[in-house]
């Protein structure tokens, strides 16, 4: 996928495993103007999308195949959602990463939560197919990163139970 945020598109390609090769372009996902831009994004196990939507307050939850909005986890005191990845023990926990970028001091006051990691709890799992080192936020100028995750055994469900909770930097790990 590629997330063309001006224009408020994902692009969908095929990809040829054994050449590296991408082709068949499509648009997957038309973000609507009032919903925000998209940006950073992951891919759980039903082949969905979820999507940080910039100037949004929230990450969404896509079907490409249909472009059809299926969840949204909305983000109480900021505006610049910016990635999203899957992670946790079981891979069912969503971390949205918030911005500050462009911020002045009235931007801090009515925006409280900008710049914070936030996570809550999804019912249908991430999926790995490698081990992967994902870059999670970034705190005072410094990458902060999840933990390294292996193949396991998740459960799959249809709905997703959204509970968000801002993360204390010192839960995170600098590198």
């Amino acid at each position: 996928y590629y997330i063309d945020t001006p224009t408020r598109e994902v692009v969908a390609y095929d990809y040829d495993n054994a050449t590296g090769a991408i082709t068949n372009r499509r648009t997957a996902i038309r973000i609507p103007e009032q919903m925000g831009h998209p940006d950073g994004m992951c891919i759980d196990s039903q082949d969905c999308v979820w999507i940080a939507l910039w100037d949004g307050a929230r990450a969404a939850r896509w079907d490409p195949k249909t472009g059809r909005l299926l969840d949204t986890v909305e983000v109480e005191g900021v505006k610049q959602t910016s990635a999203c990845a899957l992670g946790g023990r079981n891979l069912d926990e969503l971390y949205i990463t918030t911005s500050t970028q462009g911020f002045t001091a009235e931007h801090h006051r009515d925006q409280p939560n900008a710049g914070f990691l936030f996570r809550c709890k999804v019912d249908v799992p991430g999926v790995v197919s490698r081990d992967v080192l994902a870059v999670l936020c970034e705190l005072d100028g410094v990458a902060v990163i999840g933990a390294r995750v292996h193949p396991r055994d998740v459960a799959l469900n249809d709905h997703a139970r959204l509970e968000v909770e801002p993360l204390e930097a010192s839960q995170c790990l600098r590198i």
